[in-house]
């Protein structure tokens, strides 16, 4: 039932975006709006008629729902630009201790990125503080390492 009704959410999300492919239904608004999206042969029994609690299990869905294809670019972009900076620092530093963190936070990212596709967490101080400390470090070692290589 919960793989089932994770599709269910799936379908409904992309329905909402087809809807409204522009600006969507506006941030944090899906588990009020996804109920008349919901089709009867995709509901399962855990579904809900009224469509009023849950979320869409999915980081790239829910922007493609709240904010429409803007919002979805945007979101990848962030992913692409938090993934490179990692990518960059661990290439480009000649300090091993950096090189060692930055792949490391990097792990961290890309495990939220990938776990993203099935669930969504980044609602959840306990997952968003973490999410965004790793970018915040990637950025910091990457001009950190820069200072320490006299290139700064």
């Amino acid at each position: 039932p919960s793989n089932l009704e994770r599709l269910n959410r799936w379908s409904c999300a992309y329905r909402m975006f087809q809807d409204k492919p522009l600006l969507g239904f506006g941030p944090g608004t899906y588990t009020y709006q996804y109920g008349p999206y919901q089709l009867p042969h995709e509901m399962s029994i855990i579904s809900t008629s009224s469509g009023n609690i849950g979320g869409v299990h999915s980081e790239y869905l829910r922007p493609l729902s709240e904010s429409g294809l803007p919002g979805f670019l945007l979101y990848v972009t962030f992913i692409l630009i938090a993934v490179y900076q990692g990518f960059y620092v661990y290439f480009h530093s000649k300090n091993a201790e950096i090189r060692l963190l930055a792949m490391a936070v990097l792990l961290g990212v890309v495990t939220y990125f990938v776990h993203g596709l099935l669930n969504n967490y980044s609602d959840f101080d306990k997952i968003a503080v973490p999410l965004w400390s790793f970018v915040a470090i990637l950025s910091a070692l990457k001009i950190k390492g820069r200072k320490l290589e006299g290139t700064d």
